[in-house]
C-alpha cells in the first residue's frame, strides 16, 4: 500500500513538473530576469522488473474483483437465512415440512460453512503474519513482489471460500408429501441426533475461532 500511495503522489505531481516555466514580468527599472536552471529530466519509464510486477498485479486484481463478486452471490443464502436460529429448534415439536428442511440443512452442513471458512482464513492470516518480512522502502521491485504475493494469497483464500460455499451443491430439497407416523417418528429421532452432534461440532469450531481471534 505504501508504494502505491507514493507512486500515485509522484504521478499526481508529474503534470506540474512538465509544464513550461512562465517568466514573470521584469521588475521596475528594467532589470533582467534570470530563469532558474532547468531541472534534470527524470526517467519515467519503470525498470523491466517493476513493469513486470505491475502487469502481474493488475491481472491478479482483476481476478480478485471477479471472485469477490462471485463470493457475494454465494453468501446471499446465508445473509438472508439466519441458520443459527435453527439450532435452537426442537425436532419433536416440528411439523413434517420444517423437520425435513432442518434435516437438509444439517445434511448439507449449512451451520458450519461460514465458521469453517472463517477458521481457515484466520489460520491463513496467522501463517502469513508469522512469515511476513517487509522489504526496505528503497527496494521497489521487492516491495511490488511482496504486494503481489499478498494479493495471490488473498486470491487463494477467496477461491477456497467459494469452493466451500459450493460444496453442498444446488440440488433442490425433496420434501415428502406424506409421512406415516412411524416414518415421522424415525425422522424426528434422526434429526434430533444430528442436531445434538451439530451443536457440539459448532461449539468446537467457535472455540477454535475465538482462540485464533484472541491470538496476538
Amino acid at each position: 500500500m505504501i508504494w502505491r500511495l507514493a507512486l500515485a503522489a509522484s504521478l499526481a505531481a508529474l503534470p506540474a513538473a512538465c509544464r513550461p516555466i512562465e517568466e514573470p514580468p521584469g521588475p521596475p527599472g528594467g532589470a533582467a530576469y534570470s530563469a532558474p536552471p532547468a531541472q534534470p529530466r527524470r526517467n519515467l519509464q519503470p525498470s523491466p522488473d517493476v513493469h513486470r510486477w505491475l502487469e502481474a498485479s493488475s491481472s491478479v486484481r482483476l481476478q480478485l474483483s471477479s471472485l469477490r463478486a462471485e463470493l457475494a452471490t454465494l453468501q446471499q443464502l446465508h445473509v438472508e437465512n439466519h441458520f443459527d436460529d435453527f439450532l435452537a429448534l426442537d425436532p419433536a415439536s416440528l411439523d413434517p415440512g420444517p423437520l425435513s428442511y432442518l434435516q437438509h440443512f444439517l445434511d448439507r452442513g449449512y451451520f458450519r460453512i461460514e465458521r469453517e471458512i472463517l477458521l481457515q482464513l484466520l489460520r491463513s492470516r496467522q501463517a502469513r503474519s508469522a512469515a511476513n518480512q517487509t522489504p526496505p522502502p528503497s527496494d521497489l521491485p521487492a516491495r511490488l513482489q511482496a504486494a503481489l504475493q499478498r494479493d495471490e494469497t488473498l486470491l487463494i483464500d477467496l477461491e477456497s471460500a467459494i469452493a466451500r460455499y459450493r460444496a453442498p451443491g444446488t440440488d433442490p430439497f425433496l420434501i415428502p408429501a406424506i409421512l406415516t407416523e412411524s416414518a415421522l417418528a424415525e425422522l424426528r429421532q434422526k434429526v434430533a441426533a444430528q442436531l445434538a452432534s451439530e451443536r457440539l461440532h459448532i461449539q468446537a469450531l467457535d472455540q477454535q475461532i475465538a482462540a485464533l481471534q484472541a491470538a496476538p
